[in-house]
Parts: structure tokens; C-alpha cells; sequence
């Protein structure tokens, strides 16, 4: 939650600009994956329905953990 204090409009623009990288980083030939994109249905499944959850908080990183480690680029944007 990035600098957001669990505001969720302003997560919600985070997540937004993410997402405006998808369409030019498949032009170059890869997929964009946001790692709250593969949480939220393990979050979901606990029960959680908003970032400020419990289960946010407890599944968020470990479910998006291993894209992190397990491939070929990171990119943060500001």
C-alpha cells in the first residue's frame, strides 16, 4: 500500500498507473503483472474484501511473494 495509508482511492490511483504500463509493456513483447492482482483471490477466499483487512494484511505479500523472486524484471514506478 505504498504510501497510501490505506487510503483506497489513492491506492486505487496506484494501481491505476500500474496499469497504464500493461498496454506498452506488451508491445514489447511481455505481460505486466501486478502482484496484488495474484493476492486478491487468496485474500478474497479468507474473507477479505478491502485493503485495510486482516486478511490483506496476512495474505497480500506472501501470495505475491514468488513473482517477486521468480522473475526476469521489477519495475517500480514513482
Amino acid at each position: 500500500m505504498s504510501g497510501t495509508n490505506g487510503d483506497e482511492a489513492a491506492i486505487a490511483r496506484n494501481l491505476n498507473a500500474m496499469e497504464d504500463y500493461a498496454l506498452p509493456i506488451y508491445k514489447k513483447g511481455h505481460i505486466a503483472v501486478v502482484g496484488e492482482w495474484l493476492a486478491w483471490p487468496v485474500i478474497r477466499q479468507a474473507g477479505g474484501e478491502t485493503h485495510s483487512s486482516e486478511q490483506f494484511s496476512e495474505y497480500q505479500y506472501p501470495a505475491e511473494k514468488p513473482i517477486h523472486q521468480n522473475n526476469s524484471l521489477n519495475i517500480n514506478i514513482q
